[in-house]
């Protein structure tokens, strides 16, 4: 093995009995957890074919918590601990879902 790379990724095979069924009702059952995460990370978009640079955006509920933060770092400067944990979680779970 290579030392020169800082990260190192191992995945252990599991120790029960796999089920294909299962794993083939996966791609249903994400259906409910994208439509979280697309409500709450919202969308942006922009027209690829095309060759326009016009982007749209569609603002999540991520986009309505974005003021008072920014208003905290102005005139307190200080980032909220809360406003860093929320974003950590929030891309810990949109990072699971798109793996």
């Amino acid at each position: 093995m290579n030392d020169d790379h800082a990260v190192r990724f191992s995945v252990d095979y599991p120790n029960r009995a796999l089920n294909r069924l299962a794993t083939a009702f996966r791609v249903f059952a994400v259906i409910p957890i994208a439509i979280v995460v697309a409500s709450i990370g919202g969308y942006k978009s922009g027209d690829v074919g095309t060759g326009s640079s016009t982007t749209v955006i569609a603002v999540g509920g991520t986009g309505l918590l974005f003021l008072p933060p920014l208003l905290m770092i102005v005139f307190r400067q200080k980032y909220p601990r809360w406003w860093f944990d929320w974003n950590l979680e929030l891309l810990r779970f949109t990072n699971r879902v798109a793996v």
